[in-house]
């Protein structure tokens, strides 16, 4: 397994930054409009309500609409373990992946259920605006919003205060630590854990060589991975801690929960979150890491993929987070 020093990573980022700063920003959208959004669209659902009705028929969660306080209309999608009426339980809110510009929070359906029935918990599963129509910091907004107005309804969803968790995969796990950092700042509510699958916490960042000679065509998600994040914010923004959470303050770190960690090995993501895990432990924060080998990006979403060992093996760890981190 390819390993990357703190000194390699920065000197790719740099690079990278610069690559991102230096054309307009109109440019990187329109190169993710013309030639990345639309080798997605086929496997993922970019926009809520006009493409999901094939996928909602499916899922085994009760869907409501939560407003965010500009007054757009939320999916949310609520999994309750079966005879737990009148109990307070642990509620652990995810946040789907897709690099912050497409996926719906349906997509997750699987490992959603596999956490309420293995793990014992309420899942919410939290639905968000997406960019480039809708640009930081409607993402995270939207999502804490979500989480804000569940809490405050406590009572009415049994949910048990005192045992939230919140995690995702890819940007849905950035957007997960953002709602770390802003519940600290905010004094809403305050997180137990966070579970967090592969995440994006740098950006402006893709390690170069990851995925040689394993991805039939690696470029493309090297593509997906620049173009995505210029068309979430302003390129000048990708050092902002809500946006990249790789350059957070080691106070605003040191305040992070425990926190589960899923790494693949053929990920260009890998290095930036192995060094960030490193940084949240030696700010004292418990970590539980583990790197799957053999794996790339979002395997664990693949449920009737070719390695289907792999996924349950993936969701077992994650799921075992939950119990260990969340439910004790």
């Amino acid at each position: 397994m390819k390993q990357f020093d703190r000194a390699t990573i920065a000197k790719e980022e740099e690079a990278q930054y610069k690559l991102l700063m230096s054309k307009p920003r109109q440019y990187w959208i329109d190169l993710y409009l013309e030639k990345v959004r639309p080798n997605y669209e086929s496997l993922m659902a970019w926009k809520h309500r006009e493409t999901v009705e094939d996928v909602s028929m499916t899922v085994d969660a009760e869907r409501i609409y939560v407003k965010a306080r500009d007054g757009y209309e939320l999916p949310e999608l609520i999994y309750r373990p079966k005879n737990t009426e009148g109990q307070k339980l642990p509620t652990y809110f995810q946040i789907h992946g897709g690099g912050w510009v497409m996926g719906v929070p349906e997509l997750n359906d699987p490992e959603c259920r596999r956490y309420r029935d293995e793990a014992g918990v309420q899942v919410i599963n939290l639905g968000h605006r997406l960019a480039p129509e809708w640009e930081f910091p409607y993402a995270p907004e939207d999502c804490y919003d979500g989480i804000k107005y569940f809490v405050e309804h406590a009572d009415e969803y049994g949910i048990d205060v005192e045992r939230l968790g919140v995690g995702g995969e890819s940007a849905g796990a950035e957007l997960a630590i953002d709602m770390v950092m802003l519940a600290n700042d905010r004094k809403d509510f305050k997180f137990k854990m966070q579970l967090l699958s592969y995440p994006n916490v740098n950006l402006g960042y893709v390690a170069e060589d990851v995925m040689v000679g394993f991805a039939p065509d690696p470029g493309f998600f090297q593509d997906f991975y620049v173009t995505s994040p210029v068309c979430y914010c302003d390129p000048c923004q990708l050092r902002n801690p809500l946006i990249s959470p790789y350059f957070a303050h080691d106070v605003t770190l040191a305040a992070m929960p425990t926190t589960v960690l899923m790494t693949c090995e053929y990920d260009q993501l890998r290095p930036q979150a192995e060094d960030w895990a490193l940084r949240l432990m030696k700010n004292g924060v418990p970590v539980i890491e583990k790197c799957f080998p053999g794996t790339m990006h979002g395997f664990s979403l693949d449920v009737e993929g070719s390695a289907p060992a792999q996924v349950k093996a993936g969701i077992d760890f994650l799921v075992e987070g939950l119990k260990n981190y969340l439910v004790k």
